[in-house]
């Protein structure tokens, strides 16, 4: 996720002006929007590694247990209008 953001924050420009191109938003819209994404891919780098699995109490007597498991490549459907 770090070398992702990297190399968004690397190519920001050119990629602004794809989405710009792909969407018809204006391309000053487009910068802005886009120029957290390096940030936000930064914050999640720093959770992965501290995420473990965690047990809760539930009423009844039960509990519930949650272990984190990666699942590797993901596809992920979009927003025609906002792709990034």
């Amino acid at each position: 996720l770090r070398s992702l953001a990297n190399l968004i924050g690397d190519r920001m420009q050119d990629l602004a002006s794809w989405e710009s191109a792909i969407t018809g938003r204006p391309l000053r819209e487009m910068r802005a929007q886009m120029s957290r994404i390096p940030e936000w891919l930064e914050y999640f780098a720093g959770i992965a590694p501290g995420l473990e699995g965690e047990t809760n109490r539930l009423r009844g007597g039960f509990f519930s247990s949650t272990s984190w498991q990666p699942y590797g490549v993901c596809a992920l459907l979009t927003p025609w209008n906002h792709p990034v």
